[in-house]
């Protein structure tokens, strides 16, 4: 994780895990279990929980009138885990309306990591912090955020399907306390089964790689099933629901004769990206993923919204809450922003030839 300038990187007290640093930045970490190698991520194998409280600096923004921006706000955040780029797109989003963490802002950050269980109590304990608003990534927060108080605003970030897990009735307008933004129209699947049949036939009987304790999986996985009925591909649900269901997976996919792997977006399946990469080459199995970082990792390939785009673009309804607005206002927005990302290197290694129709609609290739 970058530190703001002038701060050193915290000091954490392996005993009571209170983390301090030099310089104008304090950190309060509550940890059970040990970090993992990208920033503070919390939810390895094992780990119950980590709480956060981060005073980051950043650049200065002019678009909040003087009287509010001199009053300091609370934002509360909740995630699976600490992910460097969408911190920043996050942080970005807020500076463009000067809100500005560190000088009229205070983040309270938790992550669930893989224990989608863990994620009620500790959006109570945020709550616990008097903050103003509320932003949540995924549906698992959004559920635990929307169970947990009716009044305090939330700012949802990248959910599914936000009114086939009761979140809301309509997007054009939510009621009660929810606004934010979509991560997937009903055909995104259909779209990601169809470039994966293209890119590599073998893939008529695939291996879908989901968690149902994850609330948008359920109606994600109903919308592909569908599709892949069009398609005439086989789909076999191998379900995942915490890191020790790994390697029985990986039992299951070799037992079954699969010819792809479809991999839905999860704690549990991005924060143990190169077993489950890993796996795929010594299978030599071609996958459509669920995050672009994939990619570069090793993944053949992944169609999906730039979930960047879409933290940054949260900013804007907080901007509007903070300065008044209610969140029933807000329309709900869906992405604006796909990319295709292939690796070049990884489909010639699977003897894969990317036909010219998908050629056209790559957006970043991958050596």
């Amino acid at each position: 994780m970058r530190m703001p300038s002038g701060a050193s990187m915290p000091v954490i007290d392996q005993e009571t895990g209170i983390a301090t640093v030099q310089g104008r930045t304090r950190l309060l970490i509550q940890l059970s279990g040990r970090p993992t190698r990208r920033g503070f991520l919390a939810g390895a194998a094992g780990l119950g929980g980590m709480t956060a409280a981060l005073g980051l600096l950043g650049g200065c923004g002019l678009s909040v009138p003087m009287s509010t921006r001199s009053r300091v706000r609370r934002v509360g955040f909740m995630s699976g885990a600490y992910v460097e780029e969408e911190e920043q797109a996050l942080q970005a989003g807020l500076r463009e309306y000067g809100w500005i963490e560190g000088e009229n802002l205070v983040i309270e950050r938790r992550f669930y990591g893989g224990r989608a269980e863990s994620a009620a109590g500790l959006m109570e304990d945020m709550l616990s912090q008097q903050v103003d608003v509320l932003m949540t990534f995924g549906s698992t927060a959004t559920v635990a955020a929307k169970a947990a108080t009716s009044t305090i605003p939330i700012v949802m970030i990248g959910v599914g399907d936000p009114v086939s897990i009761g979140l809301v009735s309509s997007l054009a307008h939510p009621e009660a306390n929810l606004t934010g933004n979509t991560y997937a129209p009903p055909d995104l699947g259909s779209k990601q089964l169809q470039l994966l049949m293209d890119v590599a036939p073998i893939s008529s009987r695939t291996a879908f790689l989901w968690n149902p304790g994850v609330p948008g999986h359920v109606p994600n996985a109903a919308q592909h099933h569908v599709a892949a009925r069009a398609l005439g591909m086989d789909l076999v649900d191998v379900l995942v629901r915490a890191p020790e269901d790994i390697a029985p997976a990986f039992d299951t996919i070799r037992s079954i004769g699969v010819g792809a792997l479809r991999l839905l977006s999860d704690v549990v399946f991005n924060q143990h990206k190169p077993e489950w990469l890993g796996f795929a080459a010594s299978q030599r199995l071609p996958g459509m993923y669920q995050q672009l970082e994939w990619i570069p990792a090793g993944g053949l390939m992944a169609y999906l919204a730039d979930n960047l785009d879409l933290a940054r673009r949260a900013g804007a309804y907080v901007n509007r809450i903070l300065l008044g607005a209610k969140p029933s206002e807000l329309p709900i927005e869906d992405p604006t922003r796909y990319e295709l990302y292939v690796n070049h290197t990884t489909a010639r290694t699977l003897g894969l030839t990317i036909p010219p129709h998908v050629e056209v609609q790559v957006t970043r290739w991958f050596e």
